[in-house]
């Protein structure tokens, strides 16, 4: 049986992630969650404690430091003792952009994605059975989709503009 997709949106992308294909776009509400999720506690004088949101630039700014580009197709490397990410920024970014892609391709089926797939998917980084350095490169490319879209390599082989990640 063959998967008819719909189509992703410029600011989305689909990429093979854990066991299968997925479909990773971070709406308005995601982001607004990522935001506020990567936040700083703060103590107001009138509210007690409030979170103030960390905006969207600087995290991704702090997931691209040490991240260089390695070719004329945009792809991109992490020098780990240069990274300045935070660990649970990579996966806030990731489970929340699977949850506002909310699908993906398993084994040729179609398959929704809600908050505990996404939860699921991710386990093997909690748990240390994969390297974080997986979800480091996953998080810049979907941060980066978002900000600035992704446009996938035709069937055949042409590159994608030289501007985006590969």
């Amino acid at each position: 049986m063959t998967v008819t997709r719909a189509a992703v949106p410029l600011c989305a992308g689909e990429f093979e992630f854990a066991d299968g294909t997925y479909l990773f776009q971070l709406n308005a509400p995601q982001r607004n969650e990522l935001q506020n999720r990567c936040g700083v506690k703060a103590q107001h004088p009138l509210y007690g404690e409030i979170v103030v949101p960390t905006g969207l630039g600087a995290i991704l700014s702090a997931v691209m430091a040490g991240r260089y580009k390695t070719g004329e197709n945009g792809q991109t490397t992490g020098l780990l003792e240069e990274a300045r990410f935070n660990e649970a920024w990579l996966y806030e970014i990731v489970r929340l952009a699977l949850i506002g892609g909310g699908r993906g391709e398993l084994r040729g089926q179609e398959v929704k994605v809600g908050p505990v797939d996404a939860k699921r998917l991710l386990l093997p980084y909690e748990t240390c059975e994969r390297p974080l350095m997986e979800l480091w490169d996953l998080a810049f490319l979907i941060l980066w989709t978002t900000c600035k879209g992704y446009i996938p390599p035709k069937e055949g082989g042409d590159e994608p503009k030289k501007d985006q990640p590969g």
